[in-house]
């Protein structure tokens, strides 16, 4: 049995590590014998136990691989059958730290064993360079370099996220060993970027994205990665804590806990939410110079237009807030929307955004709106109608598009419009509530229904994914992959095109959120799935290989010949005179094109195969 390939299985879970807002687990009876200069360790609560977890999830997401998941061929595989382990004890891998920055890390393994000293004893009489040392239950020894067990508990195992694995890694202690190598490589980014930036602009954000990295290298203490498995819920994520007076430690970034106040106002029935902060000044002052230098290089006759159009929209972000919120969904008068904005001055907003949509530069380019009077009720919400329309042959006529594409763009656009919207305009209503302006489509009480549900929080989704971004929550996404397939299928129905839309079978959530926040000085990150997400892949991916039975039954089944002519596809895009739907590739010599660029010419479409 060769020693060094003990590291193997524990390397392979650092593959599969993440981190969440998660109780502390107590420290190990193996705590001693990490070194005392290890640099990150890797940390398995349990073999047996992610075994058996990791069993579990195989056998809910894809039952025919159970038995793939074999304890006893995974040990054989590493050279560790021949171990007596005790699989209901945590197990660890450390790295020590190296000489110097031109030395390798002390990969060191400390594992469970039913007769500790016994395993040691085997180990040493492998070679004189063997150094395994046994204490209580535990068998501790480097796979290669010099192992010398720590004489006292290891700061590294100092309040660990309770998860099946734990990454953590002295990230302060590994950047102060290879400082020039990092700092070479921050060198080397930046010149890549700048050198790859097209404008001046661009340039400027790539070198402030390069001044962020450098503040985390310097910032940076430890870094957590955990994964964990819970039933059906599978949570991968990262936590980095900064040191105190550090750049990231004093930045404003993440310093809102005021995006969770947002969630309630998002209708718990859309399967799709997204919640971000943003400094929005900061947003508006680059996009002015971006803005800029793109008038710069537009026609002339096209350059006072944009830039009037620019600049107004600039205008209003710097009326916005930080924080923004959003959701979609389908209900009874097609596509939902629902957006919310926190605004310092909401009557200013309003007023600034009537006056850009009902500007010349906005009538120049095909589009007008018509605000309608505002109303406030007894609650002290002020609501507002916007019914916005678009004339898309003089829009289609600016993008430069041939004689007559506009009318044709309308013809296709306006069926889909009124599919959508439930009517060829789109109409909003507005609704301010307190420093928060909302905006939803998908008619006249959505938003009066999102505001009376305030209270509940959003989704159950949203509300775990908002939890484990911390005490001030940045970023949430989260989104149920069953509602949305159920919210296509109710568009795709409205258009005549529900025959092509998949039909989910019956089964678990499909859940997945992905998360960022702040927890004064820990930064967190990370992804929720649930079981559903895998097993709707697994069955994709069958479906696309064409193994067994298709996974995900369709309503409509293939038409019969004779019954073609009727399906509403065909009816209503595929008659003799109509705009034959685009299509869209690439020629042998990989340049793209599509039909659409050979309008008013004869084509012939050749649909061949190589077999």
């Amino acid at each position: 049995m060769m020693k060094t390939s003990l590291v193997l299985p524990l390397l392979a879970a650092l593959l599969f590590s993440g981190a969440v807002a998660t109780p502390a687990v107590a420290q190990d009876a193996f705590q001693n014998l990490i070194p005392d200069d290890a640099l990150g360790l890797i940390r398995v609560k349990s073999i047996g136990g992610l075994l058996s977890e990791v069993q579990a999830l195989v056998a809910a997401i894809d039952p025919s691989m159970v038995d793939e998941v074999d304890a006893q061929e995974l040990l054989a595989l590493f050279d560790l059958a021949d171990l007596e382990l005790d699989m209901t004890k945590p197990a660890c891998f450390a790295m020590g730290a190296p000489e110097d920055a031109s030395s390798e890390p002390v990969p060191v393994i400390v594992l469970p064993c039913k007769d500790a000293k016994k395993t040691a004893e085997e180990l040493n009489a492998m070679g004189p360079d063997s150094d395994a040392v046994a204490r209580g239950s535990y068998v501790a020894f480097a796979t290669q370099g010099t192992y010398t067990a720590g004489t006292k508990p290891s700061a590294l195992l100092n309040a660990l996220p309770d998860a099946d694995v734990i990454l953590r890694l002295n990230l302060g202690g590994l950047i102060e060993i290879y400082r020039d190598d990092v700092d070479m490589g921050l060198d080397m980014a930046a010149e890549q970027m700048a050198a790859g930036a097209p404008t001046a602009a661009l340039g400027t954000m790539m070198e402030s994205v390069t001044d962020f990295l450098g503040d985390v290298v310097d910032s940076a203490r430890v870094l957590d990665v955990t994964f964990d498995i819970d039933k059906t819920l599978v949570d991968f994520g990262m936590a980095l804590s900064v040191g105190q007076g550090t750049a990231l430690a004093k930045s404003t970034t993440m310093g809102s806990n005021s995006l969770g106040a947002l969630a309630g106002f998002l209708p718990a029935s859309h399967p799709i939410s997204l919640m971000f902060s943003l400094d929005m000044k900061g947003m508006a002052a680059m996009l002015e110079t971006m803005n800029g230098e793109l008038a710069q290089e537009m026609p002339e006759e096209m350059r006072e237009n944009y830039t009037a159009l620019m600049s107004a929209s600039t205008e209003v972000m710097k009326l916005l807030g930080d924080d923004m919120a959003l959701s979609v969904g389908a209900g009874a008068n097609g596509l939902e929307l629902v957006e919310i904005f926190s605004v310092s001055d909401p009557a200013a907003m309003m007023a600034s955004w009537k006056e850009i949509m009902g500007s010349d530069a906005f009538k120049e380019v095909g589009t007008s709106a018509v605000f309608g009077e505002p109303k406030t009720d007894d609650a002290g919400v002020t609501y507002q109608t916007i019914t916005m329309s678009v004339d898309w042959e003089k829009t289609m006529a600016l993008s430069g598009g041939p004689e007559g594409m506009g009318a044709e763009m309308a013809q296709q656009i306006v069926p889909i419009m009124q599919a959508i919207f439930g009517s060829q305009n789109m109409t909003m209503q507005t609704a301010t509530v307190g420093k928060h302006v909302l905006i939803g489509m998908g008619g006249d009480t959505l938003l009066k229904q999102s505001i009376a549900n305030m209270k509940s929080g959003g989704s159950a989704g949203l509300k775990a994914t908002l939890a484990r971004a911390g005490t001030a929550p940045a970023f949430a996404f989260d989104a149920d992959i069953r509602g949305i397939f159920k919210a296509v299928k109710v568009m795709a129905d409205r258009m005549g095109q529900g025959a092509a839309v998949p039909t989910l079978p019956p089964g678990p959530p499909m859940g997945v959120g992905v998360y960022a926040g702040r927890s004064g000085l820990v930064y967190r990150a990370g992804v929720r799935a649930d079981v559903g997400i895998m097993q709707l892949i697994t069955k994709l991916v069958l479906r696309g290989e064409g193994g067994g039975p298709d996974p995900m039954p369709i309503e409509d089944k293939p038409l019969a010949p004779e019954g073609r002519k009727e399906h509403p596809f065909i009816k209503e895009r595929l008659q003799i005179g109509m705009v034959a739907p685009d299509i869209e590739g690439k020629d042998f010599d990989d340049v793209s094109f599509k039909l659409s660029d050979y309008r008013g010419k004869v084509v012939v479409l050749d649909f061949w195969g190589d077999w």
